[in-house]
């Protein structure tokens, strides 16, 4: 007996919302989600250091969104 082959997909989006929309659409397509992981992207540099000057505490509000890495497949 032959071994099923999968085809595998990585998707990364930028919010929970974008996920959510995204799975809806891949598993219309066939597609089977195999894990849902959140990434934190960590902080803005930037938006970090401009905001800490102002105010130290305001320094926390330069943290990125957390992104969703989803990983689909489907036999081949």
């Amino acid at each position: 007996m032959t071994p099923i082959q999968y085809e595998t997909r990585v998707v990364k989006y930028v919010s929970d919302k974008a996920s959510q929309k995204g799975i809806t659409k891949m598993t219309k397509q066939g597609w089977e989600v195999v894990s849902v992981t959140p990434v934190d992207q960590g902080y803005a540099k930037g938006k970090t250091c401009c905001l800490a000057i102002v105010f130290l505490p305001l320094a926390l509000f330069g943290k990125k969104p957390t992104a969703m890495s989803v990983v689909y497949r489907r036999p081949k």
